[in-house]
């Protein structure tokens, strides 16, 4: 009889396998189901492939899933080569199931005609949610992502967020142009920046934390002071002071948000000629750090 040890290192890669593809599959079901209860039915453009598919679901009645799957199919094929092999599994896997979710629901669930603004709102939160759960395991869904970094190829000054902003700002308009109203282009724009904040929520963390710059002459004192009261450590560069001329340390000190004021006011006590910057993290990882 064949025994399995999850301990061993295929029984940790099988485990690792199951916990991606379950992400993935509930990510996809929640982006569905946000798509199809609240964004569709009002008329708001959600960007990206999803948005270009649900524009011709509107002009022809064709499968919004459907045609998501298909839009994708030539789009990473041409981008085989950027994103990889293993990476283009999960992405085929990750636009499948969310191809077949979006076609399921749409015949099961009821929809929602209620106020447009809590539709974005929550379509946002939904279809946020989902693609976090996604790029949590590594996966992508493809489509606009994949396109931005040809384009890229053609037009390095952009960035890769840059040419994805340019991209959805084009298939909200040509939405707005095909429902005739420019409220879609609105809602569009509020369930996206509430999609955006979801995801860095979930990825980063939703207090992303503040990193401080300390510039001062009495760096030994003000980094005992910090670690005695706040429990943070600090990084100790020495630096040269451009205007006064003289030799200081420049102090880096990772932070919650919620501990800022605190530090800044141990600064100050410990040494009131402190110069001091604080500045928004995109994300803050290692110790004390990990859980909130």
């Amino acid at each position: 009889m064949l025994k399995f040890n999850i301990k061993s290192g295929q029984g940790k890669k099988l485990l690792e396998g199951v916990t991606d593809y379950t992400f993935f599959l509930l990510g996809a079901a929640l982006y569905a189901f946000g798509f199809d209860f609240f964004i569709q039915p009002n008329h708001i453009s959600p960007g990206g492939i999803t948005g270009i598919a649900s524009i011709i679901n509107y002009l022809f009645k064709l499968p919004t899933g459907l045609l998501l799957f298909l839009l994708n199919i030539p789009i990473l094929f041409i981008g085989f080569k950027k994103i990889g092999g293993r990476f283009l599994i999960k992405t085929l896997f990750v636009t499948a199931m969310t191809s077949v979710f979006i076609d399921l629901f749409a015949k099961i669930l009821p929809r929602f005609y209620g106020d447009r603004f809590l539709a974005a709102i929550f379509g946002g939160l939904l279809s946020g949610l989902g693609l976090a759960l996604v790029m949590l395991r590594g996966g992508t869904t493809g489509g606009i992502d994949v396109i931005a970094v040809i384009l890229r190829q053609k037009f390095p000054y952009l960035s890769i967020g840059r040419l994805i902003l340019i991209l959805d700002s084009f298939i909200i308009t040509l939405a707005a142009i095909c429902y005739k109203e420019i409220e879609t282009a609105l809602f569009a724009a509020i369930a996206i920046f509430v999609s955006i904040k979801v995801i860095d929520a979930l990825l980063y963390g939703a207090d992303k934390g503040r990193l401080i710059f300390i510039v001062t002459a009495a760096g030994d004192d003000v980094s005992k002071a910090i670690f005695e009261k706040i429990k943070r450590g600090v990084t100790v560069v020495p630096s040269y002071g451009g205007f006064a001329l003289t030799e200081n340390q420049t102090l880096l000190c990772a932070v919650r948000q919620t501990e800022v004021n605190r530090a800044i006011s141990v600064i100050k006590n410990t040494d009131p000629n402190a110069f001091t910057v604080v500045t928004l993290t995109g994300g803050i990882f290692g110790r004390g750090f990990e859980q909130n």
